[in-house]
């Protein structure tokens, strides 16, 4: 059965709506802020994950892969560096994992539904050329990716 505007939201989507409409958007229109990853983000991406798993989200561990590789092909440039800013191949990088993120999104609801409850979009915007606020939004994938297996997330 196909996806269609008369259907009711399952325990997540309704999760997400009341928790979107809180911070100032929803599902429906997504506005995409910067925003700047909380120090507690592996305990935040546990419970994304968590909520996630409940809601018998259809998101494969292999699409989490996906946008975890780009990150980590950065994240392995820009560990032993010293210098505060990214170097600009690692900044354009990002801002086409940002890009590539955004295409996902649109190709399919699961990865949507993912990527606006962990704010995705939101916290590579507010990394700018950080390199120390990069480093740390690589871990938060690492966290979302090793969560997401943790509660049973599906292979594909």
């Amino acid at each position: 059965m196909g996806y269609n505007n008369y259907r009711q939201p399952n325990q997540y989507e309704r999760h997400i709506n009341r928790r979107n409409t809180s911070s100032g958007y929803n599902t429906r229109s997504y506005d995409i802020v910067s925003d700047t990853l909380p120090a507690n983000y592996v305990d935040q991406a546990e419970q994304i994950m968590k909520e996630l798993s409940q809601s018998r989200s259809r998101l494969t561990t292999s699409k989490l892969r996906n946008i975890l590789s780009r990150i980590s092909d950065i994240y392995n440039v820009e560990v032993d560096r010293t210098e505060s800013e990214l170097l600009d191949k690692s900044y354009s990088g990002l801002q086409m994992t940002r890009v590539r993120i955004a295409y996902e999104c649109g190709r399919e609801e699961s990865v949507k539904m993912f990527v606006q409850a962990a704010k995705l979009l939101e916290y590579i915007k507010g990394i700018g050329k950080s390199r120390e606020q990069f480093i740390c939004f690589a871990r938060y994938m690492e966290a979302l990716v090793a969560y997401h297996r943790f509660y049973g997330g599906k292979d594909q």
